[in-house]
């Protein structure tokens, strides 16, 4: 499963270039975090590191949303860009428009089996499945991942299914079972993965036993 950084702050994007990450995914909220103008954080963006870039445009009406695309491609160029889209109706219309621009879609805030079986029919090269707002609101994300990565399969569709919105450890975990084939998360979660009490301890064993023979 791969691993996406769900972009807070410039500091972190910046740290988590060391981390086995596949890119860097954001949204209006996420963009609107470091409290600047929307054209300089996306400008600080493109500066730091190579890994690819998901833009999201914050818009549902098709001509609006070309608008907004066309000022994303204009401004990222030292990384490969994806064009986020929030699921709707002119979302699906907008898909030739992005690829004759040489980049690639990621369909975002699917909720249900129906939305993503519609945006598969697109054959985007993302799909985001929002894990946590449908677990909240008491459906069961997990196993909407589940059900789309089978779907996609037996459909034949290549895309790759991201768990967005993730919580806790437990749903990363519980998604990567669950077949994903990425998992978008916050870089306070990637660290928190790194960690184990008994990780901590076996390395202090290993420094005591290898002082006792320096």
């Amino acid at each position: 499963m791969q691993i996406w950084l769900a972009f807070t702050s410039f500091e972190e994007m910046e740290k988590a270039q060391d981390y086995p990450i596949r890119g860097v995914l954001t949204n209006p909220t996420l963009v609107s975090l470091p409290g600047i103008h929307w054209r300089e954080a996306i400008s600080r963006m493109n500066e730091i590191g190579t890994l690819p870039l998901g833009l999201q445009v914050v818009s549902t009406r098709r001509e609006t949303m070309l608008e907004e695309i066309r000022a994303f491609h204009g401004m990222v160029d030292k990384k490969p860009l994806i064009i986020k889209l929030p699921f709707c109706l002119d979302a699906l219309g907008v898909v030739p428009f992005i690829r004759s621009l040489g980049h690639t879609v990621n369909m975002a805030a699917v909720c249900t089996f129906s939305q993503g079986i519609i945006a598969l029919e697109t054959d985007i090269e993302y799909l985001s499945v929002y894990v946590g707002r449908v677990s909240d609101s008491g459906g069961d994300g997990v196993e909407l991942v589940r059900l789309l990565k089978d779907y996609a399969h037996s459909a034949g569709k290549p895309t790759s299914i991201q768990a967005a919105s993730i919580r806790t450890l437990l749903q990363f975990e519980e998604v990567a079972r669950a077949g994903a084939d990425a998992a978008v998360v916050s870089f306070s979660l990637l660290e928190d993965a790194l960690q184990s009490p008994l990780t901590d301890e076996s390395i202090k064993k290993f420094d005591h036993d290898w002082a006792a023979i320096s």
